[in-house]
Formats: C-alpha cells, structure tokens, sequence
C-alpha cells in the first residue's frame, strides 16, 4: 500500500465556462534488486493558476536515471511557475488574449528555464538523471487548452462517440458512452526523424 500515491475520489471544479474533472494514482515500479527504489513520478495540478482564475495547470513528470525523483520533483514544484510568470509577462504587454503562438512560445520559455535552473541546482545531480514533462494548460476566455510535452509520457483524450466503433477502435470495457482515444500529444524520442535531426544539430 506504501507504494501507491493516488487521490482518495475524482475531483471537479469550475474554470470560468469550463468544468474540470480530474484523479491522479501513482504506484512506485517493483525492483528486485532495489526494493526500496523512489518513486521517480511526480504530478502537479494548479487549480487556479496562481490568480488566474481562469487558468488551471496539471503536469506529469516520469524522471529517470539515479537522481530521476529529484529532476521529477523540481520540474513538479517549478514548471508551472515559469508557465506562470512568462505567461503573466507576455499578457501585461497586451490588452487582447494571447495568441496561440504567443502561449506556444511562453511554454516553451517556461520549460527551458525550467531545465536551466535544475541545472543549476546542487542538491539535484542531472548530469545521467532527467524527467519527462507532459502538461495541460486550460486558458482565456474561450476555454482553450494547450498541451506541452518533453519527453516519452503522453496525452489522451477520452472522446465521447455514439454508434458502434470498428473492432479495433472499441474500447476495452463497456460503459454507457463509448470511448475513443485520441493523441494529444508526440513521443519526443530519436525514434523520430525530426528529433534525430534536432539531437545531431
């Protein structure tokens, strides 16, 4: 039981014209040789966004290596307060709502100052230690949602469908709506070509 973090029921709550119905459950992975191994996964959820009532951040970090719980606990504690703070510094140069490249590159900010301050921090050793980041950001007054990822943990969206789904598209018990998963996100691995090709740069 010591090995399981997860929250006790689903909870909702409201993001102006959105609700949000979010859980969480982590389980430490066994390991013969290392039994008593950290839980190397973190999570965040920041509902409000600091005091942006209409914005909510949750992230998921799998950290990995020697030191991958602490690079997965900074990256929980820190991300989304650089999200915060670029985001805040973008919008008091502005009086209309961000654009989508504006928060793209807001996020992408956040995460690189994300990575250059565990860098920078003695009690984290990252030298053969890291964390994956998989991250929604519900925003403006349009409800938008926007999905960051470093790494190879992903994003799934439960889509509602009606009628019956091809054999190989039904989900794999049944309930009174019918599921269809939908990717939010990339795996960013050298697997990919375009990530190959950014690693040798």
């Amino acid at each position: 039981r010591d090995r399981i973090d997860a929250i006790e029921a689903t909870r909702t709550v409201n993001i102006d014209n959105a609700t949000i119905r979010y859980a969480y459950l982590s389980q430490r992975g066994f390991y013969p040789d290392d039994p008593f191994k950290a839980n190397q996964d973190a999570y965040d959820v920041q509902i409000p966004l600091s005091n942006n009532q209409g914005d909510a951040f949750l992230g998921i970090f799998d950290g990995h290596g020697k030191d991958g719980d602490g690079c997965a606990i900074f990256a929980k504690h820190n991300l989304h307060k650089h999200v915060h703070g670029f985001v805040n510094a973008r919008k008091s140069q502005t009086a209309a709502e961000l654009t989508k490249e504006e928060v793209h590159h807001c996020i992408t900010k956040a995460h690189v100052e994300t990575n250059r301050t565990l860098r920078k921090n003695p009690k984290v050793d990252d030298s053969l230690s890291g964390t994956t980041a998989i991250s929604v950001y519900f925003h403006g007054r349009r409800n938008r949602m926007t999905i960051a990822n470093v790494g190879d943990s992903r994003a799934v969206l439960g889509q509602a469908v009606t009628g019956n789904l091809p054999e190989s598209a039904a989900p794999a018990t049944t309930s009174r709506n019918n599921l269809k998963a939908v990717p939010l996100s990339r795996d960013q691995t050298p697997y990919r070509k375009d990530e190959r090709a950014r690693i040798r740069a």
